[in-house]
């Protein structure tokens, strides 16, 4: 039912949330094949942007997520994000988001190893349309093995 479900959507949204539990379900369910070949739109707030992403990692940043987690996810459009980092455009060598701290090292870490990453704060977006990337809001910051920059779009 929820295949066909996707197959007749014309709007797929995937809920913010925990993106491991997200994943876990894509892929309990063999949703991953019929998401990326549907022929809706698909949205992603927080943990389901994540779910998009070519890789979907937490980084430590808290008790609840003590461990590096790095997953394969859907890849539905070749490039990763990571949502609520919310500074005015620089990586920092600490940053702390109500309970959860994001450290410089494990950024790198991350580009390095597996590739390019868009560091969203909350009022911004990545709008992905038949290969291009529009950017929306201010201080998004792309990270790959060897630069940062930071993005302003509209």
């Amino acid at each position: 039912v929820v295949k066909e479900k996707i197959r007749n959507a014309n709007l797929i949204y995937l809920m913010g949330g925990d993106p491991n539990l997200q994943l876990d379900f894509i892929n309990e369910f063999e949703l991953k094949n019929e998401i990326k070949n549907s022929k809706a739109t698909i949205l992603g707030m927080s943990a389901g942007a994540m779910c998009m992403s070519k890789y979907s990692w937490m980084l430590p940043v808290s008790e609840r997520y003590p461990n590096m987690d790095i997953r394969k996810a859907m890849n539905l459009s070749g490039i990763s994000i990571y949502p609520h980092y919310n500074t005015d455009g620089e990586i920092l060598d600490e940053y702390t988001n109500g309970d959860e701290t994001t450290l410089k090292k494990d950024i790198l870490f991350t580009a390095k190893n597996y590739g390019e990453c868009y560091y969203l704060n909350d009022d911004s977006a990545i709008i992905e349309n038949n290969g291009n990337l529009i950017f929306i809001g201010k201080n998004i910051i792309h990270v790959s093995e060897d630069k940062i920059e930071v993005i302003n779009g509209w």
